[in-house]
């Protein structure tokens, strides 16, 4: 790797580590002093995430568009800009209402500093070691999530939670002269051989069959992941632990992630994505089957490193499923698109694995339910029928040149 690649490395794993700390990684711990300040039942606070995955399947398509337009500087000083006003708003608001209406701001702006934009830059700046360079970049959002839940469970019970939004403001501010500096103002897309039926539109995405098994399964695991992270902490905390520990379990389950953004990335250069994303799929099927037992703390732990070095892992072998298929020029517009499928799994299964917990008074309905949807998104990954790897065409070998 030269040192402006690295660089890029470095900072798109801050940047997209920020971007999902902020929305979905600490979202968990403040559920409970959220509810508390304006006595809401659990299902209703449940939709804050929602509704930020509602935006994201909304608006991923759109942003997919100008993504592969390679204008990587102006679309991420956009989405950050954006996610710091919108924390720190947060901090202020009066009414659930105000908070639901700036989640859907921030559905709007993590997309541009999240894993959308993150993975579709290096999708078309690497050629060679691209799933080494995708495990790196991806180790971002694990480790921020993480972070962030942990700064989180620190700083509500010595301050209040709408300081610690203020605080998580700042910290987003901090990313745009990181992204100015850093962040190439353009990149043109390598030149991909034609494989038949011109460019990848969305209606062409949707009619391919490969599509849609591995959109499926993206759709179904990101939903699963970020609606059970969602209730995680509250899980711990009915069996028994305080908020402080199961906010530590949640940085846990993150930071792990890490191990499986890198293993899994490394291994991708050396087998198919495919069979790996099955696997890792299956390894949280198994995560919450430890969970349906009602473990005790240590046992609380060990599902959470499970099922967070597997999840970990799904972006980046998402990712280069598309890559390798669809070639790093419709990266974008099909991580946009994929964002569809997306939309009903991560909108519905917080508010109603919070309704089955309010209706059955434990999380083993929810539990399964998540894990049976997990299974089909497992099973779906067979509906992909073609493994071959889409060849770039890349004079230097190693990749585009940035433009800084």
């Amino acid at each position: 790797m030269t040192r402006e690649q690295i660089a890029l490395l470095a900072t798109v794993f801050c940047v997209q580590g920020v971007a999902v700390g902020v929305s979905f990684g600490a979202a968990p711990v403040f559920v409970a002093p959220i509810r508390e300040a304006f006595d809401a039942p659990i299902s209703q606070i449940s939709w804050g995430v929602s509704l930020i995955a509602l935006m994201l399947g909304v608006m991923g398509p759109i942003w997919g568009r100008w993504i592969d337009r390679g204008e990587f500087r102006r679309i991420m000083l956009t989405g950050s800009t954006l996610a710091s006003a919108c924390l720190l708003g947060a901090s202020a608001a009066p009414s659930l209402s105000v908070l639901a209406l700036l989640c859907i701001g921030m559905g709007i702006a993590v997309p541009l500093i999240g894993p959308l934009a993150c993975s579709s830059l290096i999708g078309k700046v690497f050629v060679e070691a691209r799933g080494s360079a995708m495990g790196i970049a991806s180790m971002g959002p694990p480790f921020g999530g993480a972070a962030f839940a942990f700064l989180a469970g620190e700083l509500i019970p010595r301050t209040d939670w709408r300081t610690t939004f203020q605080v998580f403001s700042l910290l987003c501010t901090l990313t745009i002269p990181l992204i100015y500096w850093k962040i190439p103002r353009k990149v043109e897309p390598l030149a991909v051989p034609d494989q038949g039926g011109g460019r990848w539109t969305t209606a062409r995405l949707l009619r391919t069959r490969d599509f849609w098994g591995a959109a499926m399964a993206m759709g179904i695991g990101a939903g699963v992941a970020s609606g059970w992270g969602y209730h995680l902490v509250s899980f711990t905390l009915d069996l028994g632990h305080d908020l402080a520990e199961g906010a530590r379990i949640a940085a846990l389950a993150g930071l792990v992630g890490i191990v499986g953004t890198v293993v899994f990335g490394v291994l991708a250069d050396r087998f198919q994505a495919k069979w790996l994303l099955f696997g890792t799929l299956f390894g949280q099927v198994t995560a919450f089957g430890v969970y349906l037992t009602e473990p005790d703390y240590p046992g609380l732990l060990a599902a959470a490193v499970l099922f967070g070095i597997c999840g970990g892992s799904l972006v980046t072998l998402y990712a280069l499923i598309l890559t390798q298929r669809f070639g790093p020029a419709a990266l974008g517009q099909a991580l946009g698109v994929t964002n569809l499928f997306v939309l009903p799994f991560g909108v519905l299964s917080s508010p109603v694995a919070g309704w089955l917990r309010e209706q059955t008074a434990s999380y083993a309905a929810p539990i399964l339910v998540l894990g049976g949807l997990l299974v089909v998104a497992a099973l779906s990954l067979l509906l992909i029928r073609r493994p071959e790897r889409v060849e770039e065409i890349s004079p230097a070998g190693a990749g585009v040149p940035l433009d800084l």
